[in-house]
């Protein structure tokens, strides 16, 4: 029918590392649809009210209702800041950590209305997990000895650094968000600012029409601001050229 995206669950019933769902990537991949992730789906169950989605509805209108206080004002923005960039992290290193893209290179993961103002140090934070310790003694241990045992037979000692060679895949988590990851942001200047740090093509702008965080009645004015400065090529690729060919459309020409 022409579809060229498919739907997941941005918190799924099955974390998306377990090899259970390579049917579903095979799927994607085989059939040319790339799997798209939108912010506050899944986890939510009829008359479950301890859903993480239905949690973050609930506080939002708890926060427009009640008083702005001290503690309301600290909750938000550990709500907002903290909490809401949570998801979309944990899906990603999920996602890389179960060797998804390593394994399935033809798709293209698209996490939507999550903002990206987070990617930047995600990124960074994934890489560094694999580079502990650079300089320090390789003879580094760590652990809890075990006097009744022979030195040799210390199974709850480790040499810390050696993390640094267990990384399976061959490239490193930053490269695999560069290859085949796209972030979808709105309102987010810290996003286009770290647009070299995370990769040109990981951040796409949307309007978002027609949810709140939507900017569709002032995206002109928007753009202007938050895009001044940014090189045309740039500017085009985030605006819309990167998500054209992750989905196969045509950029239309201008008469």
């Amino acid at each position: 029918m022409g579809f060229r995206a498919i739907l997941l669950p941005a918190t799924p019933p099955s974390n998306y590392y377990t090899r259970e769902l390579d049917p579903v990537w095979a799927a994607a991949s085989a059939n040319g649809v790339q799997p798209f992730f939108h912010t506050q789906t899944g986890g939510v169950r009829v008359a479950d009210t301890e859903a993480v989605t239905l949690k973050v509805v609930l506080e939002n209108a708890a926060q427009v209702n009640q008083p702005m206080t001290d503690k309301a004002a600290a909750k938000r923005m550990v709500t907002q800041a903290v909490h809401s960039a949570f998801v979309p992290q944990q899906l990603m290193c999920h996602l890389i950590g179960g060797g998804v893209p390593d394994r399935f290179p033809d798709l293209q993961f698209c996490l939507i209305e999550f903002n990206a103002h987070w990617l930047s140090s995600l990124v960074g934070g994934m890489d560094k997990c694999w580079v502990t310790g650079i300089g320090q003694d390789a003879d580094w241990w760590l652990g809890r000895w075990d006097d009744s045992k022979p030195a040799d037979d210390q199974p709850d000692m480790a040499q810390l650094f050696k993390l640094n060679e267990k990384w399976p895949y061959a490239l490193a988590p930053s490269e695999y968000v560069k290859r085949q990851f796209h972030v979808q942001f709105q309102d987010d200047p810290v996003a286009i600012a770290c647009r070299h740090i995370t990769g040109l093509s990981t951040i796409v702008w949307g309007n978002d029409y027609p949810h709140a965080e939507g900017t569709f009645r002032g995206s002109r004015a928007l753009i202007a601001e938050q895009f001044a400065g940014v090189p045309d090529d740039e500017r085009k690729a985030i605006l819309g050229g990167t998500l054209g060919k992750v989905l196969g459309l045509k950029v239309p020409t201008p008469a």
